[in-house]
C-alpha cells in the first residue's frame, strides 16, 4: 500500500481524480476511496481537490497488465472441428 504524500509533487507529475480514473477504468469514486485510504500516492490542493501521483497511477497499469498477461498464458483453447 501507498502512503499519501504531504508534499505535492510538480503539477505535471499529478493528475487530478477523474483522469486516473479515466485513465484506469474505473469510477471516479473508486479513485477518491483509494486516494483516502491510502492505496494510491496522492495528496489534496489548498482547495481541497485530491491529487495523484502520475507515477503511481502507472505503476498500477503496469501491474495490471502484467497480471493479464500471465492470467492469458494459462488460458488454453480447444477447437473442435
Amino acid at each position: 500500500m501507498q502512503s499519501r504524500s504531504s508534499s505535492p509533487m510538480p503539477e505535471s507529475d499529478s493528475l487530478t481524480t477523474s483522469q486516473a480514473a479515466a485513465l484506469l477504468g474505473v469510477a471516479l469514486h473508486t479513485v477518491q476511496k483509494w486516494v483516502d485510504a491510502g492505496v494510491r500516492r496522492a495528496w489534496k490542493t489548498v482547495g481541497g481537490q485530491r491529487r495523484v501521483a502520475a507515477n503511481s497511477v502507472e505503476a498500477m497499469l503496469r501491474d495490471r497488465d502484467a497480471m493479464q498477461q500471465a492470467t492469458a498464458v494459462k488460458k488454453m483453447s480447444v477447437m473442435l472441428v
